[in-house]
């Protein structure tokens, strides 16, 4: 799937680069491209935490990733506007695997991308000339999921399963394939540049991971972003 969206993804800003300068298109609308540096924060939810876990997740830490996309934006009036963003984004994070075997404990470091096809429908308002703030819901579609452990013994990484999609004996995992979230924006615009800020918060838990147990344990996965990036329009 997320060869298939980049593939789209290409083909329109091919598409829209081959007619830039014969498309005729009214001042109200924009077409563009935009890349951005995310700066993940995870949250981790734990439903219920006995002191008998077997297998512990500690130190769960934030890693950046990058994205891009397409938008269209369409203004309605002199302050009111409406922006559609279709983009590839990657939520990354890392963290230590602890798990305890009676003999010694086992630890593995642990780092998980997921990513995700980005549709952002947002309302805008301009305060001022170049200056516009816009917010919204967000759909995300997970296109895949990749992980990679290293055992602190061995120090060596190893391509594999995410925590999720790696069940064991005793533990097990589901993520979602779709989740909502919502995210805000602050864009300044110069003539076709713009650079943008933007806040994504998830409204759904994208993954949950348990022990299988008379009472399992669960641990609730959530991410939230801070984008820093850049757009051009292409087509204005």
């Amino acid at each position: 799937m997320k060869n298939i969206f980049l593939f789209v993804c290409n083909l329109v800003l091919f598409s829209l680069v081959a007619q830039s300068q014969s498309l005729k298109i009214n001042n109200n609308w924009e077409l563009g491209a935009t890349a951005s540096l995310f700066v993940n924060d995870v949250d981790r939810r734990l439903i219920r935490s006995p002191n008998s876990m077997l297998i512990t997740l500690e130190g769960v830490e934030n890693r950046t990733s990058l994205g891009g996309g397409v938008f269209l934006k369409s203004w309605h009036s002199r302050r009111l506007s409406s922006l559609i963003e279709l983009q590839y984004t990657a939520m990354n994070m890392q963290f230590r695997q602890k798990k305890r075997d009676g003999i010694g404990d086992s630890i593995l470091v642990r780092k998980d991308s997921y990513r995700y096809a980005q549709l952002n429908p947002m309302l805008g308002y301009r305060l001022f000339k170049g200056l516009s703030i816009y917010a919204g819901p967000s759909l995300n579609i997970l296109l895949e999921s990749v992980g990679r452990g290293r055992q602190v013994v061995t120090g060596r990484w190893v391509a594999g399963k995410t925590l999720f999609d790696d069940p064991g004996s005793i533990y097990g995992g589901d993520v979602k394939p779709i989740v909502l979230g919502l995210q805000a924006k602050m864009v300044y615009q110069y003539n076709r540049l713009a650079a943008h800020i933007t806040y994504f918060s998830m409204q759904q838990r994208m993954g949950r991971w348990y022990e299988k147990r008379t009472n399992p344990v669960y641990n609730d996965f959530y991410f939230s972003s801070w984008q820093f990036g850049l757009a051009y329009s292409i087509v204005k």
